[in-house]
């Protein structure tokens, strides 16, 4: 209840270069901790600092490499009892386990909107995170990109900023964030149209940062000149850096365009106890407590929608009703659909018995002297069997084997036949999918996956009726003595009709 009573809160930055977790108890820092990129998978490195914190709401905020953004066109919204155009759209070009996120812009055109949407996969760390908080019952509040959720971020920190200008602005943004590097965002009337992030070099001169900056911003330049052509845009360079770097991005002449510095905007409340250890990640941890306090951009898959739905439920005062209704709800639907699948059951099984009573009217008339119905029944089922044309495919597997060659070894072989059970197909067709291991003697790996060419090429010739596939295991190609092996899976279907 503490947790909802105060603002206390967790935030989860997923970067480029590891996990950053902040712990904030009424907007001020009283906990952080890093897990760079070599020990990001490894939950115990996490485990502790959540447990700590168990109470307090929990925010995700990605920024991995994984993280794009798309520039869509999508259909304006339907009916309130329809399917929601938004999440039709989703559904149909996403899959469900990536996470999405969806900023409708403003201004649309008959039928459409212009949406910038953020996905990225369901993968190590964010899945091994969530999955852990989710199972620990843990206050999860929802997933963010940091990308789609710096639109708001960054008009608020520009607030102060004299020109506001925005629709005639081009505003191209340069943050400094220790667990992803230098990022570089594109934005036209909160529109994102281009974002980057590289290494930031440490290591390197105030005079190498200028030449990095001017390279990149440039690049920004060139890739979006259509639009700044189109609408007559003026660039206008933002820095949000924290004040300890301010004077290595001095020198605005270098770029040509106005410059503002809006990391002077930022603050961070610390317990004392943090306030020498949060240099290097100032600007990383400030945009976090920013960002938790009203993110816009909830982003979902299909089981994270589904648990949404659930705590939007959970969260109403009448939960003995509601949940009433959403099983009768259920119900209903489940009665609809084994109603839908009964229907469609008895249709086809009346089909079957007209084509059934079709065939058992015809043996009758063509055998008038059998009148008991037995009997017809096994004349028929006897006359497919003596008509079907079964091939006797032990003749295959033989010839596979005696073409396959002192240079490749078998490890795996499975076959089946298919239409076993189908006595009206003309003929039954085998499925085989074979592991192989293929030596060479040659001198490289390319000679030896030349050669491994040359034998798909002679099975493809020696099995013409056939269809077959092949994978290659590049990846686990390796040589033992003067040999090179080539592990592959070949996969055979057939024969074609």
């Amino acid at each position: 209840m503490s947790s909802y009573l105060y603002n206390n809160k967790v935030v989860i930055l997923i970067g480029q270069k590891g996990v950053l977790l902040g712990a904030f108890a009424n907007n001020k820092l009283i906990a952080q901790l890093f897990v760079d990129l070599s020990q990001q998978e490894n939950l115990n490195n996490y485990s502790y600092f959540l447990k700590r914190f168990g109470k307090f709401k929990i925010f995700f905020l990605l920024d991995n490499i994984e993280c794009q953004l798309i520039n869509e066109r999508i259909p304006t919204f339907q009916s309130f009892w329809k399917l929601n155009a938004l999440q039709k759209f989703i559904k149909q070009n996403f899959l469900n386990e990536e996470i999405v996120a969806c900023q409708i812009l403003d201004g649309a055109d008959y039928g459409e909107r212009n949406a910038t949407l953020a996905m990225t996969s369901y993968i190590a760390p964010f899945n091994i995170l969530l999955e852990y908080v989710l199972e620990k019952k843990f206050p999860f509040q929802g997933t963010y990109f940091f990308d789609l959720e710096m639109t708001g971020i960054i008009r608020k920190l520009a607030s102060n900023n004299k020109n506001h200008g925005w629709a005639q602005e081009l505003q191209i943004f340069v943050l400094m964030l220790g667990v992803s590097g230098l990022k570089f965002i594109a934005i036209h009337n909160a529109n994102i149209l281009n974002s980057k992030t590289i290494p930031y070099p440490a290591d390197k001169s105030n005079d190498y940062l200028q030449g990095l900056l001017s390279k990149e911003i440039n690049d920004q330049l060139i890739a979006l000149k259509s639009d700044i052509e189109k609408f007559a845009l003026k660039p206008h360079l933002f820095f949000l850096l924290e004040p300890s770097l301010k004077n290595s991005f001095t020198a605005p002449h270098n770029f040509g365009y106005p410059i503002t510095f809006i990391g002077d905007n930022l603050s961070l409340r610390c317990s004392s106890a943090l306030q020498n250890s949060v240099a290097c990640i100032f600007t990383d941890l400030a945009i976090m407590n920013l960002l938790s306090q009203k993110p816009r951009f909830l982003g979902i898959n299909q089981s994270l929608q589904r648990l949404a739905k659930f705590n939007l439920i959970n969260s109403w005062m009448f939960k003995p009703l509601i949940l009433i209704v959403a099983l009768l709800v259920i119900n209903l639907i489940g009665i609809q659909v084994t109603v839908f699948l009964t229907e469609k059951s008895a249709q086809r099984l009346h089909r079957q018995n007209a084509e059934i009573t079709r065939k058992h009217q015809a043996l009758k008339t063509q055998f008038p002297y059998l009148k008991d119905d037995a009997n017809l029944v096994d004349l028929f089922s006897w006359e497919k069997l003596l008509k079907l044309n079964l091939r006797r495919h032990i003749n295959f597997i033989e010839k596979f084997f005696a073409h396959a060659g002192g240079a490749v070894e078998i490890e795996k072989f499975h076959w089946q036949l298919a239409n076993v059970d189908d006595l009206a197909a003309p003929y039954n067709s085998i499925q085989v999918d074979i592991m192989i291991k293929f030596y060479d003697y040659g001198d490289s790996i390319n000679a030896a996956e030349e050669s491994f060419s040359r034998y798909l090429a002679m099975l493809a010739e020696n099995f013409r009726d056939f269809d077959i596939e092949h994978v290659k295991f590049v990846d686990k190609i390796y040589k033992i003595g003067d040999r090179t092996v080539v592990p592959a899976a070949i996969s055979i279907r057939g024969p074609r009709e």
